[in-house]
């Protein structure tokens, strides 16, 4: 089971994303503030943490910048409305809202370990 980190200050759409990961399988720990994402990490790591664009992209974006400053090989991927944006260059990749169904799939591979390349 993946642990997931979910960062988003909506109180309306947070708990539809929350449900839809647990449904898959996934242990997910809801964070209704990105400001909060930081103190989290400090004591528990994921496998994935994942910032919802849509409320506070800026915000978001700058906690992100934050989080991979202080811990590098966590992922992190924004949930978004758009395939790209110009505040995505801190995150591992941007996770679209299409349907459930493709925002579990590309969850998904992000959970996926790298495999190494041999030369």
């Amino acid at each position: 089971m993946s642990t997931i980190a979910f960062a988003c200050e909506d109180p309306e759409i947070r708990p539809f994303w929350v449900l839809v990961l647990e449904q898959a399988g996934h242990h997910v720990k809801e964070i209704d503030d990105y400001s909060k994402v930081k103190r989290v990490l400090q004591s528990e790591r994921f496998d994935l943490v994942i910032l919802n664009l849509r409320t506070n992209p800026d915000k978001a974006a700058a906690e992100c910048q934050i989080v991979k400053d202080l811990y590098p090989d966590q992922r992190v991927a924004y949930l978004s409305d758009q395939r790209s944006s110009r505040r995505t260059e801190s995150a591992d990749a941007v996770i679209t809202r299409d349907t459930p169904r493709r925002m579990l799939q590309m969850v998904q591979a992000l959970l996926v370990p790298a495999t190494p390349t041999t030369n």
